[in-house]
């Protein structure tokens, strides 16, 4: 087995070959891609580590969105809570991804298996609760809708669905058991050409500019998917609300954090003013927004530089007794739960509904 030969090995040049031969297994190998991308970050990408103040955003981006369907007081702009998952997700993503490549082993096929057993059982556990519920409480015509929605999530095009027939905040919208699917098909959508962007930047880079180069072509695409945005919002409500282009601008805000260019402090007093005042913009908008508030547009900057000024803060590096989130939490075990919780919250969120 090549996992039992590696360690047997030597030399770097039969290391490399035995790497390149098994991206071209998994089908994934792009000519000398690889070693052309070994400076995408600057610096070596080490293994991609746990953040417990990440798992705190996410939990807070799941609370949000649970008080505001379950109508708890004051989380009335609650929505937002997607918006920060948004930006996490590109992050993480982004992350993952250029670690791969840096490492010369990344592999669309492997990618999206990784996707796939990820979202497909929680999909389908939501989509099998929501059918019991819909039996009992669903009229013949709302059965309708519902089974061309379960076609819809089951090809993550339900936003799109969602988006020719009604609007998130109008009343018609509480009898649709699946409309919480919507974000999860804009995050599928912008993840189906997202990896190969990635790609086809660091390609045409040369090796000393890479990670700048790619950060410029990510920061030009994210801040021209915001405008988009920010002219449906005025022109196009829905279309700003539920299609990916102009929400693309919200993962692209994480993966340009993740490119790590920017700079970065340690001194721990900064860090957790940083973290405290994004944490502060979240909950802002969580509280004092509304659903008349025009939503994403400029209002959506607030939650979204909130939650990328926590994780460029990066709270978790810090290890004082006082400050330390991941002693209140402990490592690993709250972040499995969170993930399996944001599946569930799709679950939940459908009682609301009838």
């Amino acid at each position: 087995m090549v996992s039992d030969a590696l360690p047997m090995i030597r030399d770097r040049r039969c290391a490399n070959m035995l790497s390149l031969k098994a991206a071209v297994r998994d089908g994934a190998a792009i000519g000398n891609f690889p070693s052309s991308a070994s400076n995408i970050a600057p610096g070596p990408i080490s293994r991609i580590g746990y953040r417990a103040d990440i798992d705190l955003l996410r939990a807070i981006a799941v609370l949000s969105v649970l008080c505001f369907h379950w109508h708890v007081p004051p989380f009335f702009g609650g929505f937002v809570g997607v918006d920060v998952f948004f930006v996490i997700s590109g992050f993480l993503i982004t992350q993952l991804i250029t670690s791969e490549i840096t490492s010369g082993h990344f592999s669309f096929a492997r990618f999206y298996e990784r996707r796939i057993r990820r979202i497909l059982p929680a999909l389908y556990v939501v989509i099998a609760v929501s059918c019991v519920a819909a039996w009992f409480f669903l009229l013949p015509p709302q059965m309708t809708d519902f089974t061309n929605s379960i076609a819809a999530a089951t090809l993550f095009s339900s936003n799109i669905l969602f988006w020719q027939e009604t609007g998130y905040f109008d009343g018609p919208a509480t009898l649709k058991p699946l409309l919480h699917t919507w974000s999860l098909s804009v995050e599928e959508q912008f993840y189906l050409f997202f990896p190969t962007l990635i790609l086809l930047i660091t390609r045409r880079s040369t090796l000393s500019r890479e990670a700048i180069n790619t950060t410029t072509a990510l920061i030009v695409i994210c801040i021209g998917s915001f405008a988009y945005n920010v002219w449906q919002v005025a022109v196009q409500p829905s279309s700003a609300f539920y299609l990916s282009p102009g929400r693309a601008w919200e993962f692209l805000l994480g993966s340009v954090l993740a490119m790590r260019c920017t700079p970065t402090t340690k001194v721990r007093s900064l860090q957790f003013f940083v973290a405290t005042v994004g944490l502060i913009m979240i909950l802002y908008a969580a509280i004092m927004f509304r659903p008349r508030t025009p939503f994403p547009g400029l209002a959506a900057l607030l939650p979204c530089l909130g939650t990328a000024t926590c994780i460029w803060a990066n709270t978790d590096r810090v290890h004082t007794e006082k400050f330390r989130i991941r002693s209140t939490y402990g490592t690993g075990q709250f972040g499995s739960l969170q993930n399996f919780g944001f599946d569930l919250k799709r679950i939940f969120l459908h009682q609301s509904s009838f």
